[in-house]
């Protein structure tokens, strides 16, 4: 099991794969897990998002993003995404 880099189109494609949704109740993959280091004390600042069937928690796509240190709205450097994926043998 391992995370696989995508594209950001990658990713809107895979959104609309699994239903898009807008978080509330109703939606089956939801953010698992997360962390944020907005004032960049151990790196570049950054927030990465874990999103996850709500039921399983079986992860399914990584987004990290890399916010401006004056928070004008622009990403410092590109964002990057990953997808979940079973390793076959």
């Amino acid at each position: 099991m391992t995370w696989h880099p995508i594209t950001c189109a990658e990713r809107e494609a895979l959104i609309d794969q699994v239903g898009r949704s807008y978080n509330g109740p109703a939606a089956p993959y939801v953010p698992i897990s997360g962390r944020s280091d907005l004032g960049g004390e151990y790196g570049d600042p950054c927030i990465l998002t874990i999103w996850g069937h709500r039921e399983t928690k079986a992860p399914l796509l990584k987004d990290i993003r890399y916010p401006a240190p004056d928070f004008d709205g622009h990403d410092s450097r590109p964002c990057e995404h990953y997808r979940w994926e079973e390793e076959s043998r």
